[in-house]
């Protein structure tokens, strides 16, 4: 066997392996109110909690999926300490007939910061009260500096009401809302972006919101091919305190 012939066995037999590895590496989290947070997180021993999968650093591909007809109170977090690939997602939905719904107190249902590769899904996302309510029903959001777009985002029969900012934010950072200054370097936010079936009502400032930063010398935009379809969004009262710009949208893309 010639030199060449061997080296492309070689190459042949190491990005199976790597490819087996990966595959075998992807896990399945479920949540289920009769779970316990001491469990594994399968199907037949799954965790109980919010507050324990944030303890969890997840990892390309990983699914993260709760019990459907079930609430689950508390703020799901991601970030860079989690791993991520537009190519290996994560997915983020509800296992069971139904729908899972996540209930937070004052702050995000679901926050990803500085991720690429997310898929949220079959989900019910409120808080208990809307005046008490600080957050996002779901933010998506990208302040990693560096100047670099994300992608691949996908938001899919998601309702998500009683937030105070949206229902739904993807992008980078919300300039033009109330206090909220960018880094320098953190002008965009993703591109490849999809939502659709999703239902967002209740909200103070907008239902579904897509933006980045924004200065008087920006000449593009800060999201790319972004899609919005077969989406409804209702009673976003705006604020009325709020003179200094607009609030109440519906579906505001910029």
């Amino acid at each position: 066997m010639s030199k060449l012939s061997i080296m492309k066995t070689t190459l042949t037999l190491f990005f199976l392996f790597v490819s087996t590895a990966f595959l075998h590496a992807q896990q399945t989290y479920y949540v289920s109110p009769s779970g316990s947070d001491t469990n594994v997180g399968s199907i037949e021993k799954p965790f109980q909690t919010i507050e324990k999968l944030n303890k969890i650093v997840f990892q390309p591909g990983d699914q993260i999926l709760f019990q459907a007809k079930a609430i689950f109170t508390g703020s799901l977090v991601l970030d860079q300490t989690d791993s991520s690939s537009a190519e290996h997602p994560i997915t983020i939905g509800s296992y069971g007939k139904g729908r899972a719904t996540l209930k937070a107190s004052s702050s995000n249902g679901i926050l990803i910061q500085n991720l690429s590769g997310i898929h949220i899904q079959n989900l019910i996302i409120t808080s208990h009260i809307l005046m008490q309510n600080d957050g996002y029903g779901v933010k998506i959001y990208n302040d990693a500096g560096g100047n670099k777009m994300l992608s691949n985002v996908r938001i899919k029969n998601v309702e998500a009401s009683n937030f105070k900012w949206a229902g739904i934010y993807v992008g980078g950072v919300p300039t033009d809302l109330p206090n909220v200054k960018a880094i320098g370097g953190s002008r965009f936010g993703f591109r490849d972006v999809e939502i659709s079936d999703c239902v967002a009502h209740h909200n103070m400032y907008y239902g579904i919101y897509v933006t980045a930063s924004w200065t008087s010398s920006s000449i593009d935009y800060g999201n790319e091919n972004v899609i919005i379809r077969d989406c409804v969004t209702h009673h976003n009262i705006g604020d009325a305190t709020y003179t200094a710009n607009h609030s109440g949208s519906g579906i505001m893309v910029d």
